[in-house]
């Protein structure tokens, strides 16, 4: 789809009643949309789209999308749409706040001026604003619910590396006085609502995905051997994250991988840490090749083992994406955009949950993997069990019934 039908399309959204649904589609990384744009291209549709949920109202069901931009985006136009984006959501929340200030440290010294009034940025710039005014502003509009953000904001108005503008400084000192002014009642009112949407969901996703696309999935580790993904799980519950090399964004692949390298060293620590497996995959197959897959991971911590592996598929990355339906676009065969995730498999191969678009919870994930461990642990013994309980009966039945067929002299025994 070209951009200019593209943003036609949202204009149309933004002119009706009800666009919440479709504008939230948009947002998926997978979405046609996307395909063989440019970065740049991409960076623009989406915050043309996320903008326009500061124009109609943000729905609970579009909040995953604005937390993930606070929470692991450097792109300022994105940011500062998100930041709009969430002084229309349906209620304050504390957590919110959380986001605002990861943002702010994200942002603050990769800001720019741009303009929302138009899709292409047109100069000179009419209404222009920045990221870190756009956070700020929503700080303000938060209000008492931002009060958790103060200690911060005032280490950074203190200025003492220096690094910020006079400009920034004041309009952080602004937003001190209102948030402390503020003495609104916090009601914490998520409710059920996580508080990051999309970190942790349940899945069911075995019934969409059946074992048989599972076991046709073909990979190369980092030592350059192939085998199908299922002779690398060897039938264990298995942690699989996504990842690629060329990756700009430190949020993002990197973190992952020093987080996988975290999540292996306390795994070795754990008596059951070896009926687990942890997997990563590369998005790119055709540049990430075993030799860069494997400096890669060395070099942010990870210690290859039959446990811990690095992959790229082969010939691509067309079944694997299939099989995970992963939030991810290129433009050729170079990654457009992406989004954080990992996948626990059972023993079968069947995803069985997600962690996506959030920060990875390392407890958390180490969590479900014990679980699921010591639950095949158990089953194992459960099973052993009954077959030496199997084996006792048959024994106790057969051993004297052999004897009483026996001869009473054992020299007869050849002659039976």
């Amino acid at each position: 789809m070209e951009e200019s039908i593209f943003r036609q399309r949202v204009d149309e959204l933004r002119s009706s009643s009800k666009p919440y649904r479709q504008l939230t589609s948009l947002l998926k990384e997978e979405h046609v949309v996307y395909r063989n744009k440019s970065a740049n291209a991409v960076t623009r549709m989406r915050g043309y789209v996320l903008y326009s949920f500061f124009l109609k109202g943000l729905p609970d069901s579009a909040l995953i999308f604005v937390y993930e931009e606070l929470s692991s985006s450097r792109e300022a136009y994105l940011v500062a749409a998100a930041s709009l984006a969430l002084r229309k959501a349906e209620k304050k929340r504390p957590v919110m706040a959380d986001y605002l200030l990861k943002a702010l440290q994200n942002v603050k010294f990769f800001d720019n001026y741009f303009s929302f009034d138009h899709y292409y940025q047109q100069w000179p710039l009419d209404n222009k604003t920045t990221a870190v005014a756009e956070i700020l502003s929503t700080m303000k509009w938060l209000g008492a619910y931002a009060k958790t953000c103060l200690p911060t904001l005032r280490t950074l108005a203190a200025n003492g590396d220096n690094k910020l503008s006079l400009k920034v400084v004041t309009a952080i000192g602004e937003t001190i006085k209102i948030i402390e002014n503020d003495n609104t009642p916090i009601e914490d009112c998520c409710g059920n609502i996580p508080s990051f949407l999309g970190a942790d969901l349940n899945l069911s996703l075995s019934k969409k995905r059946g074992v048989r696309m599972f076991r046709e999935i073909v990979l190369e580790n980092q030592d350059g051997r192939q085998a199908h993904l299922h002779d690398f799980t060897d039938g264990r519950p298995t942690l699989v994250a996504f990842f690629y090399t060329r990756c700009d964004n430190p949020l993002k692949c990197s973190l992952t991988i020093t987080n996988l390298a975290a999540i292996q060293r306390q795994l070795m620590k754990e008596s059951w840490g070896q009926s687990v497996a942890l997997l990563a995959i590369s998005y790119d197959s055709f540049y990430d090749l075993s030799y860069r897959i494997k400096n890669y991971g060395v070099s942010r911590g990870i210690v290859f083992n039959k446990n811990m592996q690095m992959f790229r598929a082969v010939p691509d990355i067309n079944l694997v994406k299939d099989y995970f339906e992963l939030g991810v676009n290129y433009t050729g065969e170079a990654v457009n955009r992406h989004v954080i995730e990992l996948y626990i498999l059972d023993k079968n191969g069947r995803i069985v949950k997600g962690f996506q678009r959030g920060e990875m919870d390392n407890t958390n994930i180490i969590g479900h993997l014990r679980s699921m461990a010591l639950s095949a642990d158990n089953a194992g013994a459960r099973w052993l069990s009954t077959v030496k309980d199997g084996f006792k009966g048959v024994t106790s039945v057969l051993v004297p019934l052999f004897i009483m067929l026996l001869p009473k002299c054992p020299f007869a025994l050849p002659l039976i």
